[in-house]
């Protein structure tokens, strides 16, 4: 692994680079879920492998990123290496006065950097000058090289709901997970 953090640029999104947002490629495999356990309030999980492995890609999300520009309850970061788009977080105020993470996304290319963690570093910097106690986001259980990258950069799991993706017959078979990092 190579870590290329002295090299990454962050920028947020202005008119001139909103062009560079869901560029990122998002697939990646799936050869585990999170699997986990409540007891006395507390979540912990263990790992559990899935046969056959399979790839995964997100979709484009259905957002106007122009609303994002210039908003002090919204921002979208760009990540960039050697001028290249390497990746992007988008954030809001939530309703609990937390920030909230809609998205991250490190384009496979760039994984494994610490572009990941330099977002996350650029988010909590904005929820502090917010004054947001801290950062919230959700994922899914098969999504485990981003669990462990929140909780890499402090996060713990907070809570977990099976019914969430139910509705969709794509991503029934997951779980949510909600993770927290409290300032």
């Amino acid at each position: 692994m190579v870590n290329i953090q002295g090299s990454i640029k962050i920028f947020e999104i202005t008119s001139d680079n909103i062009g560079d947002v869901n560029t990122s490629d998002t697939t990646y495999e799936i050869k585990a879920r999170i699997v986990p356990e409540i007891n006395n309030d507390v979540i912990s999980y263990s790992i559990e492998e899935i046969y056959p492995a399979y790839l995964k890609t997100y979709e484009e999300d259905d957002i106007d990123h122009t609303s994002y520009i210039d908003n002090p309850d919204k921002v979208i970061f760009l990540a960039y290496i050697n001028g290249k788009h390497a990746g992007q977080i988008v954030l809001r105020k939530n309703w609990n006065i937390f920030a909230y993470i809609e998205d991250i996304r490190v384009s496979s290319d760039y994984r494994r950097r610490g572009i990941g963690i330099a977002l996350l570093n650029k988010a909590e910097e904005w929820a502090t000058k917010g004054g947001m106690p801290g950062i919230m986001l959700e994922t899914q259980d098969v999504n485990v090289p981003a669990c462990r990258l929140y909780e890499k950069a402090g996060y713990i799991l907070g809570g977990v709901d099976k019914k969430l993706y139910g509705a969709t017959e794509k991503y029934a078979h997951e779980t949510a997970l909600f993770w927290y990092k409290v300032f």
